[in-house]
């Protein structure tokens, strides 16, 4: 199945939804993950997070699309602060860089449905990285 493009302000929701829902929901995430402990919360989220990208593989078209995204926005809200929170407590300062790199940042390239002809559930499930086709 191809998802067909809709109009051009659609598509741009597609990645905008996911980055406001994330950035709106980031502090939250942290907080509650203070209250309900780190290690529920990244469960939850992850949990979350597989589930709407397996809704962004399935949607029908771009108005589902753009809905899962955001769910996957909110989802990784509750994920990082997660990470990065146990890996201040676990490390001394001097190690927290090591700790982080080199892969702790995301590629910018991940679920993109403009990857070179790339349908959007194959983009969904397999999360292709930098380039690779």
């Amino acid at each position: 199945m191809r998802l067909t493009p809709g109009p051009y302000a659609t598509v741009q929701w597609i990645g905008a939804g996911y980055t406001l829902a994330f950035g709106a929901a980031l502090i939250t995430g942290g907080r509650l993950g203070d209250l309900f402990g780190r290690k529920h919360l990244f469960v939850l989220g992850a949990a979350g997070f597989v589930l709407a990208s397996l809704a962004c593989g399935l949607s029908p078209n771009t108005i589902a699309l753009v809905g899962a995204r955001v769910v996957q926005g909110l989802c990784a809200a509750l994920m990082v602060p997660q990470v990065l929170s146990v890996v201040q407590t676990m490390y001394p300062p001097a190690e927290r860089g090591r700790a982080r790199s080199p892969g702790w940042a995301p590629c910018p390239k991940w679920g993109t449905a403009t990857d070179g002809g790339c349908t959007w559930p194959g983009c969904a499930s397999r999360r292709r990285c930098c380039g690779g086709r």
